[in-house]
């Protein structure tokens, strides 16, 4: 049976001893451990980071439902979809090509610099004030500066072209359910028309019915004869 030490395993105590019955060895991995991780570190490139501060207006509008009908403020949600529009994909692969950074490595050794670069790229939001902070990581500063720059101008650049897609979306669509109304609507017209001269029905209104349609053509038949006659004399 097992004693009451046995059970209790490996204490501190019984760690510190075996390490100093062994300290040279202990010393020796430690100082290898140390000399792995400096090598590790210097062969690291560090990467620098750039900052910018993006301010809303409290009197921009956002979408209806992110605005506080009581106060008219924005709600913290408009700032995520700022914060979302910021990083997308159209977004980044514009600043990259105005960058230059996309010919530039790591980017041309990367297979998706996109993904490299929205890796490096973080957008943070404060609920204290309608701001949001814009973070990117290169290893010059001055890329990524100039990275950062290119960022913030192909972001408005993509709202346009987004709103612009989406209204000519619209304008088709309402073209197309003209069209279709228009369609149907002379279909319609038609279908009736046809029963009502089929089953000898009035039309509601008295200047347009079938009867009056008979009438009129009568007229123009009767005018016809009259002024052949009159020719004729």
């Amino acid at each position: 049976m097992p004693s009451a030490q046995e059970q209790q395993g490996i204490t501190i105590s019984d760690l510190a001893s075996c390490m100093l019955r062994h300290r040279k060895l202990a010393l020796a991995a430690a100082f290898a451990v140390a000399v792995f991780t400096l090598l590790v570190t210097l062969r690291m490139t560090p990467l620098y980071e750039a900052e910018a501060t993006l301010a809303v207006e409290p009197r921009s509008k956002g979408f209806d439902f992110q605005v506080d009908p009581t106060t008219g403020g924005i709600e913290f949600s408009f700032l995520n979809t700022i914060r979302d529009k910021l990083s997308a994909r159209q977004v980044i692969e514009a600043a990259l090509g105005n960058s230059g950074l996309l010919h530039l490595a790591p980017y041309t050794d990367h297979p998706n610099p996109t993904a490299l670069a929205t890796s490096r790229l973080s957008v943070k939001t404060s609920r204290d004030s309608l701001s949001l902070k814009v973070f990117f990581r290169d290893e010059q500063p001055e890329r990524g500066e100039k990275m950062l720059e290119a960022l913030l101008l192909a972001f408005p650049d993509a709202q346009i072209t987004a709103h612009s897609t989406r209204s000519n979306e619209s304008l088709s669509f309402l073209a197309r359910s003209k069209q279709e109304t228009e369609r149907q609507l002379a279909e319609l017209q038609n279908r009736e028309r046809t029963m009502r001269q089929e089953y000898d029905l009035v039309d509601d209104s008295p200047s347009d019915n079938i009867h009056a349609q008979r009438m009129r053509r009568l007229t123009d038949q009767l005018a016809a004869l009259t002024k052949s006659n009159a020719a004729a004399k």
